[in-house]
């Protein structure tokens, strides 16, 4: 019955409180909501005029871009049609990689048939290929002498053949593949064996995987190039290769990832010359390129905002995207975006309504300043009287039931016409035992009491763990003699002193040993643990109770919070145990963990700094 009229006390008070509160919070919007619709309207059309505005100049900034990358790569176009002209697919495609048109480039004629990258059977070895004719003969006659040891012999008609530029064409063999490589090559590796003029012949194997007039198949090329570059660093050779290598990866299909690198992306840019060229241009370089082309000469708000290209899919990584136009007729797949550091509005246009919202905040913030006040003093009034109303009743309610046992235990003692002193001794143990209750109640009320003055009345000095368990553990064992339970107490050996109120900390170890054993079901099994730590000490108290829920578990350190309404008026209690202990806990700078789950019992660990 104490519990129903706490209820409702509780809850005729709350809603007056709330009636309070909202009248007074309509009596201080209604003036809130009449100034801000003034300030709104009064602001609106001209922002509506400039918004309109912006727009405008936007999408001509927008429009003004692409127009520019439209003329650059007419420019490019226009550039490589001129570079190419008369010359032959292999020239055209070495022409536009020097001087770095393109990443790299395929080369059709009008009827859209490959010319270059060309290609050779790829399952012929270049060790076993049918060698005939002039070509096939020589290189039989060069590796007869090196079979034969003559490598000086060898080397002078290697030479002899490398230098006459005139004859290479003379040297395609019959799959297609040329020998002129082959033999500069062999050069190599028989002057890399003794080391004289290897310079020379490493040059001359540069000199003519770069010429690009010699009529040698794209994927022997690329073989040759990479033997080049290992025994020299060209940053021609090197970008000859890496072209070399997109161009093939592209014609296969690769479109997405032509290189060593996922992230790279290519574009296919046409060139309609005298050849059909396509020019491959990786996403890296289209942005660099064009993003610096836009911001030479182009005015956008004082560098506040600034134009730049984009994928389709991609996000602006750096500021707010205002506007975004996409350029199909320039190439597919790209935008141009305007793009500002903020999205915030422009100031001079603030400008021109600060005037009416400065003075609208102005009346809003007294209005709610005035209103907080209020009702911050409201809602102090409000819990101060609340938890003095919780504390009476509490205290009423949780007093009168052990004043009322140990009366009608004396009064049943003096009524007893005949003295029995086995009953007299079981009502005496029962006075006992309610008296124990009756004080542990006060303790409880008066640490409450200490607690709600915060009242730094602790005094915290070095104190053996040993004797804080050990007189814990007797005054629990002495409260609840005669009771069925398992109780367990583990000191690690060593364990150092912890700086503490010897008489507090016992109050809250009791506390945790006491809820311990009310909430346990009838094999009650309970242990206290101390444990050293890195600096502190561990107090662990465990149980195989009810365990509580999860969302009860941050609640149950606040003062007369219990979760389980009908399990909590069962045993009894007040909902101060834990308060008490987290208080008690705090003042010694430590620190209170809870482990549980429904069902399945409870761990609470105090971890209490070492002196």
């Amino acid at each position: 019955m104490g519990f129903l009229r706490n209820s409702y006390s509780e809850g005729v008070g709350q809603r007056n409180i709330w009636i309070t509160l909202s009248l007074l919070t309509a009596a201080v919007l209604a003036p809130t909501v009449c100034v801000l619709w003034l300030v709104q309207k009064a602001a609106r059309n001209e922002r509506l005029a400039v918004i309109s505005l912006l727009e405008e100049t936007r999408a001509n900034q927008v429009a003004l871009g692409i127009e520019r990358i439209q003329n650059l790569v007419r420019d490019l176009t226009d550039s490589s049609r001129f570079l190419t002209l008369d010359t032959s697919p292999s020239i055209s495609f070495f022409k536009l990689v020097e001087a770095e048109f393109a990443e790299s480039v395929i080369v059709r004629d009008r009827d859209r048939n490959l010319l270059y990258p060309n290609f050779v059977s790829s399952t012929q070895n270049l060790d076993s290929i049918n060698e005939t004719a002039a070509a096939s003969e020589t290189l039989s006659e060069v590796r007869a002498l090196i079979q034969a040891g003559e490598v000086a012999e060898s080397l002078r008609r290697i030479n002899a053949i490398l230098d006459d530029e005139r004859q290479y064409g003379a040297y395609i063999l019959p799959n297609g593949r040329h020998a002129i490589p082959m033999m500069a090559m062999m050069a190599v590796e028989l002057t890399a064996t003794g080391e004289n003029g290897l310079a020379r012949q490493v040059d001359a194997l540069g000199r003519i995987v770069k010429n690009y007039s010699i009529r040698i198949p794209s994927s022997q090329r690329r073989f040759f190039l990479r033997k080049y570059l290992s025994y020299q660093e060209d940053s021609l050779a090197g970008k000859l290769l890496h072209a070399e290598t997109i161009a093939v990866q592209w014609l296969d299909g690769n479109r997405e990832n032509t290189t060593n690198r996922p992230e790279e992306r290519f574009n296919l840019l046409p060139v309609d010359s005298s050849q059909k060229l396509d020019l491959l241009i990786s996403d890296e370089a289209f942005q660099a390129g064009v993003n610096d082309h836009l911001s030479v000469g182009m005015s956008t708000d004082e560098g506040k905002t600034r134009l730049i290209v984009l994928r389709n899919d991609a996000a602006v990584e750096k500021g707010v995207e205002l506007l975004a136009r996409d350029m199909e007729d320039v190439l597919i797949g790209w935008k141009v975006s305007l793009v500002a550091d903020s999205a915030s509005f422009p100031e001079d246009v603030d400008s021109h309504v600060i005037l009416y919202v400065w003075v609208g905040l102005l009346v809003i913030a007294i209005s709610i300043s005035l209103m907080i006040v209020v009702i911050a003093l409201i809602r102090k009034q409000s819990s101060v009287a609340q938890l003095k109303n919780d504390l009476v009743a509490t205290v009423s309610h949780e007093l009168k039931t052990p004043v009322a046992s140990i009366r009608l235990l004396v009064d049943t003692l003096l009524d007893e016409k005949k003295d029995d002193p086995n009953r007299t001794k079981d009502y005496l143990e029962l006075i006992s035992k309610e008296n124990k209750r009756l004080g542990g109640l006060i303790e409880n009320f008066l640490s409450f009491s200490r607690m709600e003055r915060n009242k730094n009345s602790f005094m915290l000095q070095p104190s053996s763990v040993n004797d804080l368990v050990s007189e814990t553990v007797a005054t629990f064992q002495d409260r609840f003699a005669n009771q069925e339970l398992d109780l367990s107490v583990d000191v690690e050996e060593g364990i150092g002193p912890v700086k503490a109120d010897a008489e507090a900390l016992q109050t809250a170890l009791g506390n945790l040993l006491e809820n311990a054993y009310k909430y346990s079901g009838d094999e009650k099994r309970i242990s206290l643990r101390a444990r050293n730590g890195n600096g502190s000490v561990s107090f662990e108290v465990k149980d195989n109770g009810i365990g509580i829920a999860k969302k009860d578990q941050k609640k149950v350190f606040n003062r007369f919070y219990q979760g389980n309404r009908k399990l909590s008026g069962h045993v009894g209690g007040v909902g101060l145990g834990l308060s008490i202990v987290s208080f008690i806990v705090s003042k010694h700078k430590g620190q209170v963990e809870l482990e549980s789950e429904e069902g399945q019992g409870s761990l609470f660990r105090l971890i209490i700094p070492n002196a």
